[in-house]
């Protein structure tokens, strides 16, 4: 986002920018790039809902999660980026259009990291330790729990930090 000591220059780039790139090369690179992403998300997550099999394995729900976190990160916040790069400031300037790019900046970034996370623990314990998670009780609350947990906490903690806490001096 353009900060107060930034201006935009006559030639399609920022006084202090943080990348040497132009804003068109960097506008043309990053819809390059998102497109097919979009589209390998959608493909992944097709694949994992019409396979009763593959949905149904304990091994595809984080990475199932982490897809639907970082799905509203390519859809929403890149596009932002993309229209900012186009225009040079917020389009369309209002509020509530920060709040939501703060969202998905932060609270679905930041959770697809933290399922990531868990990701890599529940891994560990789906492969050397799968007698924990062999009855019901272990994959309630080795798998279902802290995943839920884990979502629930984030998407929680965001909207009420984003939208509803005040951030003036009072």
């Amino acid at each position: 986002m353009l900060t107060n000591n930034a201006t935009n220059g006559g030639d399609g780039s920022f006084a202090h920018s943080e990348i040497s790139l132009p804003r068109p090369i960097r506008f043309w690179l990053m819809l390059l790039f998102n497109v097919p992403s979009v589209i390998c998300d959608f493909c992944i997550i097709m694949h994992i809902m019409m396979n009763r099999r593959r949905r149904s394995a304990l091994h595809n729900h984080a990475i199932f999660i982490v897809i639907l976190f970082n799905l509203p990160v390519q859809i929403i916040d890149i596009n932002f980026h993309l229209l900012f790069l186009h225009y040079g400031s917020v389009q369309p300037p209002k509020p509530i259009v920060c709040l939501i790019w703060w969202l998905n900046d932060y609270g679905f970034y930041i959770g697809g990291i933290m399922v990531m996370a868990w990701l890599a623990i529940e891994r560990h314990i789906l492969v050397f330790h799968k007698q924990w998670i062999a009855n019901l009780t272990g994959r309630l609350f080795l798998h279902y729990l802290p995943m839920a947990t884990i979502v629930t906490y984030i998407l929680l903690f965001y909207i009420i930090v984003i939208f509803f806490l005040n951030c003036e001096d009072t």
